[in-house]
């Protein structure tokens, strides 16, 4: 093309790129967004591992001095026996598992938990513990304290025999007053 007609000649159209519309949902795969979320998920697996996790199980292996409340005969039946407890240790019940006269002893026993509200709060399973030279066999059940609230609980004790079948054995009522320490 001669100079002349190349300045006149008009320009050619230019045409705009389309802009893509990006989604606002997967905005957190950009590098802005996810390599700060990333280090902070980091940061906070790292404290979990090396900080807390440590030490919660150095505080499950260690001994803990609790005390315990006995259950007994005069506390059964609808008289709720009154119990103080912390919310930072909790309590411990010692149940005695009486026998009746001419029935065989259950290899295992069953426990059941009812809150104030008559709502079933736990429920275990433990093999009958030996007897005492008085013949008394007895089982520890210990409540942590974070679970707690005031109220009367019951603790139901079933006899579960070796086709499974659930006798009720115990039934304790206790009443729940928490103290702050």
């Amino acid at each position: 093309m001669p100079p002349a007609l190349a300045e006149s000649a008009p320009a050619p159209p230019t045409m705009d790129r389309p802009r893509v519309k990006r989604d606002w949902w997967l905005a957190w795969t950009r590098p802005a967004f996810a390599v700060p979320a990333f280090a902070t998920l980091l940061l906070v697996l790292g404290f979990e591992n090396l900080v807390t996790l440590p030490r919660l199980r150095t505080e499950a292996a260690q001994p803990r001095l609790l005390a315990w409340v006995p259950l007994r005969g005069d506390m059964r039946g609808t008289s709720a026996a009154p119990i103080a407890a912390d919310r930072e240790h909790g309590v411990a019940l010692s149940l005695d598992l009486s026998q009746q006269p001419g029935v065989a002893p259950y290899p295992t026993y069953s426990f059941d938990l009812l809150d104030p509200q008559g709502k079933l709060a736990w429920t275990g399973v433990a093999a009958a513990p030996p007897a005492s030279d008085a013949g008394v066999r007895r089982i520890v059940l210990v409540i942590p304290g974070t679970s707690l609230r005031n109220g009367s609980y019951t603790v139901a004790v079933f006899g579960v025999g070796p086709g499974g079948e659930r006798t009720q054995v115990e039934k304790y009522l206790f009443e729940l007053v928490l103290i702050s320490k």
